[in-house]
């Protein structure tokens, strides 16, 4: 009677460490898969964020450009009424 007992107290260990097992074994990739996904949208929306960031710079230069335009233009005609000026 005790090795029937010794015997299915061992099973049932043995049982429950081969479940645990198969379980440690399929939760550990689905969860590294969920953690890739996971850093891929993080890594999709900084990529929006950098082109977004790009777009600015693209945009202030521009503005920068039109602004250096426009002080060239104003400085040359201020040269232009100053020479006038002194010539009259």
């Amino acid at each position: 009677m005790d090795n029937q007992i010794s015997f299915v107290i061992t099973g049932t260990i043995l049982v429950v460490a081969i479940v645990t097992g198969t379980l440690y074994n399929v939760n550990g990739p689905n969860a590294q898969g969920a953690n890739m996904t996971a850093t891929k949208a993080n890594m999709t929306a900084a990529h929006a964020n950098m082109t977004a960031t790009q777009a600015n710079i693209t945009a202030a230069h521009a503005n920068l450009t039109a602004a250096q335009g426009n002080m060239t233009k104003n400085a040359t005609a201020a040269g232009a009424n100053a020479t006038k000026n002194a010539t009259k």
